[in-house]
C-alpha cells in the first residue's frame, strides 16, 4: 500500500481501523494503518480511549486523560489493550489502559470520567469592548504618553479609546495590540 492509498482512506475506514475489537470484558485488540514500521501515537491514544469508553456507563464523559508513550510500537503487530476498571462511582469513574505488543507495554493511560454537569463559574465576565477594527477608527488623536521606542516595538501607535476625564475614577484600560509578523 502506498502513502497515497493511506491518505485516501475514507473516514469510516479510518474509524473502523482505530476502533478496537472486544475480545473479553476488559480486553481489546487494535489494528493499524499500513505500511508503517511504527505505530502512530495518536492512533494508540484513540484506541485506548475507545476501549475504555466501552467499559463505562453511557452517561459518563472523559474529562481528564494522562498519556505515557513507553516504547515504539510495530504497525505489523496487533495491539493488545487491557482496561483496568480502577473505580466505578455514580458520578466519577476511572480507567487505566495499557497497550501491549509481544507482551511488552508500549503505552499507558489513565482516564477519568465524570457525569456532565454545569461547571463552576470562577471569573468575572468580559467587559463590553470595541472590536480591533472599531478601535482603529475611534480616535484619530494619538497617545502622547507612549514613548517612541514602544511605538516601534508594537509597530503602530496605540489609539486612545476615551478622553481623559477630569474627575477621579477607577483606573480602566482597554487596548488592542496586534503583533507584526
Amino acid at each position: 500500500m502506498s502513502s497515497k492509498e493511506i491518505i485516501s482512506h475514507t473516514f469510516p475506514e479510518v474509524l473502523d481501523i482505530i476502533t478496537p475489537k472486544r475480545v473479553g470484558d476488559y480486553w481489546f485488540i487494535g489494528d493499524s494503518l499500513r505500511p508503517q514500521f511504527r505505530l502512530f501515537g495518536g492512533q494508540v491514544v484513540a484506541q485506548c480511549l475507545l476501549a475504555a469508553y466501552e467499559t463505562v456507563d453511557d452517561h459518563l464523559t472523559a474529562h481528564s486523560m494522562h498519556c505515557y508513550f513507553l516504547r515504539a510500537g510495530n504497525a505489523d503487530l496487533p495491539i493488545e489493550l487491557e482496561v483496568d476498571p480502577i473505580r466505578n462511582g455514580r458520578s466519577f469513574c476511572t480507567r487505566r489502559v495499557v497497550a501491549r505488543q509481544n507482551g511488552e507495554a508500549i503505552f499507558n493511560t489513565s482516564i477519568s470520567y465524570h457525569v456532565e454537569e454545569e461547571g463552576m463559574s470562577h471569573s468575572l465576565s468580559m467587559p463590553e469592548v470595541v472590536s480591533p477594527e472599531e478601535a482603529a477608527a475611534i480616535n484619530a488623536k494619538r497617545d502622547q504618553n507612549l514613548p517612541k521606542n514602544m511605538l516601534d516595538l508594537f509597530g503602530v501607535e496605540r489609539e486612545r479609546i476615551t478622553e481623559r476625564l477630569p474627575e477621579a475614577q477607577e483606573p480602566v484600560a482597554q487596548s488592542w495590540f496586534k503583533v507584526i509578523g
